[in-house]
């Protein structure tokens, strides 16, 4: 072979690996017909009633897109896997998802599955969308998160909660790392408030007994027991509270207590709660209310929750970002998310730009004959400086 044909080779073999990379390069929804959205959530297990709520949730906005058109032209197409409340499964589901080439990935619901999942999902250059209430610190480029961290459920709460009720409190939660992670941020509040630990422990996921703990609490005389006992354990442990007869002279204060507990907790037992979320079914704003009718249509018994308020709310966020970046491509979404603001079922909600947590109101609401009832409006609160800490 010649030495112009060797060079004429050599320039065309560049140039079709140039090819190839460009190619490479383009969103995975460029050449299909579908916009792929996975979801990965406790569909079984003890944490399945958020899960399904959670889902619910994403099958509105799907459902709304897809009517208006869909995004970019192309209807959204949900892949939906169960993590049955594992993070074993959750890490399984996950690599599923991204095989199958998912443009964007929302869900799970608890922390150690969020930290079984994320890795998996941002290493392969797909977003991950979580809405759960959690411990805080977790950051990645490719992560949005607009469920509460501790101190959008705390700063506020605990303070009010002092003046109200009084402050000798007494900690209980799973033994997890929000929990841990919530209670460490309100004894800071409590203590800036004035108030005092009068106990605190954890309980393994699963358990059921909660006398020994009760028989406790009983004898330090707390004002107040503030509660992160999770899932199925949170129904056990609020009954057997109230089938002690604490419920009648302590409060029952909680960063965990979603309508779907309530629910399962029933009406006497439940009487009173006090819980801080970002959202309550109850807020009565226009955004809300035709929130709420249009959640119903699809699914009229599972209670809209936190998580469920906060998953559409990142999904409008994810939407709008793919509109402006006229592309699914993780990092172009990226840059066009960061610093957006949508207008929320509760309100307005920003996701900061430079650890991707979202603003979020704090409102506390009291169980009142089974429902929440929103009696105070903390008002609209920063998740903290800087989440950018762990995961």
């Amino acid at each position: 072979m010649t030495g112009k044909k060797l060079k004429f080779f050599a320039f065309l073999t560049v140039v079709l690996v140039l090819m190839a990379l460009v190619a490479g390069c383009k969103s995975k929804s460029a050449d299909e017909d579908t916009i792929k959205v996975g979801v990965v959530a406790a569909l079984t297990g003890f944490i399945a009633a958020d899960g399904q709520g959670l889902l619910s949730a994403v099958e509105l906005w799907a459902n709304e897109v897809n009517d208006a058109g869909g995004l970019l032209g192309k209807e959204v197409e949900l892949i939906v896997l169960d993590s049955a409340s594992d993070p074993k499964t959750a890490n399984e589901k996950a690599k599923t998802l991204v095989g199958q080439g998912v443009d964007v990935v929302i869900g799970p619901i608890l922390s150690a599955e969020r930290s079984a999942v994320y890795p998996v999902v941002t290493e392969a250059g797909i977003p991950l969308l979580y809405s759960t209430f959690y411990e805080g610190g977790a950051y990645d480029d490719l992560m949005f998160i607009t469920g509460e961290v501790p101190e959008q459920q705390t700063q506020a709460f605990v303070p009010w909660l002092v003046e109200n009720y009084g402050g000798r409190f007494y900690f209980v939660g799973s033994d997890y790392e929000y929990p841990r992670g919530t209670n460490a941020r309100a004894k800071e509040y409590l203590e800036a408030a004035g108030g005092t630990v009068a106990g605190e422990e954890y309980v393994v996921l699963g358990t059921t007994d909660f006398s020994s703990i009760i028989a406790r609490i009983e004898a330090a005389q707390p004002d107040v027991v503030f509660n992160n006992v999770v899932g199925t354990d949170a129904v056990a442990f609020s009954k057997q509270f109230y089938e002690y007869g604490l419920l009648d002279h302590i409060t029952f204060a909680s960063t965990v207590h979603m309508e779907t507990y309530v629910a399962g907790i029933g009406v006497e037992a439940s009487e009173g709660i006090l819980v801080s979320f970002g959202y309550f079914e109850n807020i009565d704003t226009p955004e809300n209310n035709s929130f709420i009718e249009a959640y119903r249509q699809i699914e009229p018994d599972i209670p809209i929750t936190t998580i469920t308020e906060a998953g559409y709310a990142v999904l409008l966020m994810w939407s709008e970002a793919v509109k402006a970046a006229g592309t699914t491509e993780g990092q172009a979404v990226r840059e066009a998310m960061e610093g957006m603001t949508v207008q929320a079922p509760e309100g307005q909600m920003t996701l900061r730009a430079h650890d991707h947590h979202s603003t979020r109101h704090s409102f506390v609401a009291e169980v009142r004959n089974g429902q929440f009832v929103v009696i105070k409006d903390l008002g609209v609160l920063e998740p903290g400086e800087d989440q950018r800490g762990g995961n």
